[in-house]
Parts: structure tokens; C-alpha cells; sequence
């Protein structure tokens, strides 16, 4: 399914896609409001309890994945393009706080989005095998 009318981005929408069992997802590819599908993405996986964040970061040009607990709601780990753990650079450069503020939100965005359009949670939507059937 892609949703580019009730976005909570004004210029973006979503992709969304469901795949379920033990390595199982919810993913969220961004996609341009003509709905060419773009390279973000957001990836629920409930059984493990995380979410990451693909982004591609345009003023830097830079692609940067970063790694949210959704049980403790903590940023966990940022990697690079070249999967090597950027964390403690961004701590000693002042940059973690700043991604830790912008993860926390875009999830909440995203998890407000869901139940605002679906009525259940993301987690709720992956564990029940008819929704989206």
C-alpha cells in the first residue's frame, strides 16, 4: 500500500509493507508525493523490539542508520554507509543529543501516524495475520 494523502510529512508519503514471522517487519519506504519510492525507509521489527532508520542525509552526503530500542525508547548505535559504528563520534562532536531528539520523534511520528490511520498499533498490525489481507 502507498499513502501519500494522510502522511504526517506534508511532502513525502509511505510505502508500506508487512512482512511477518520471526525476522518479520513493518517497513515505511518514503516515497515522493507523485509516488516515486525514494531510498529512506523506517523498519518496525517487533520481535525484536527495534526500529531503524535508513536517511539519507543530503547536507553531509552521507547515508546514516540508526538503531532505536522501542522497549527503552533509547537510540541505540548509528552506522555509516560502510556499516561502522559512528556513536561515539557523534557524541564527541555534540551531534548524538541532536539524533537522539530527531530518531525519538520520527518513531513517535510514525507510530501516531499508524494508529491515527489504521486504529492499531504497528505492533498490533504485524502480529495479527488478517490485517492487511
Amino acid at each position: 500500500m502507498v499513502d501519500v494523502e494522510n502522511s504526517p510529512d506534508p511532502d513525502r508519503g509511505y510505502k508500506i509493507e508487512i512482512r511477518r514471522g520471526s525476522d518479520g517487519y513493518v517497513k515505511f519506504t518514503v516515497v515522493a508525493l507523485d509516488g516515486t519510492v525514494m531510498t529512506d525507509y523506517f523498519l518496525f521489527m517487533p520481535n525484536q523490539s527495534l526500529m531503524e532508520w535508513r536517511r539519507w542525509v543530503s547536507a553531509m552526503g552521507f547515508t546514516y542508520f540508526y538503531s532505536f530500542d522501542l522497549n527503552t525508547r533509547e537510540l541505540l548505535k548509528v552506522e555509516n554507509d560502510d556499516g561502522e559504528d559512528v556513536s561515539e563520534s557523534m557524541k564527541t562532536s555534540g551531534r548524538w543529543d541532536n539524533a537522539v531528539g530527531t530518531v525519538t520523534a520520527e518513531v513517535e511520528k510514525m507510530e501516531n501516524y499508524f494508529r491515527t490511520q489504521f486504529g492499531v498499533s504497528i505492533t498490533e498490525a504485524f502480529r495479527d495475520a488478517s490485517f492487511g489481507a
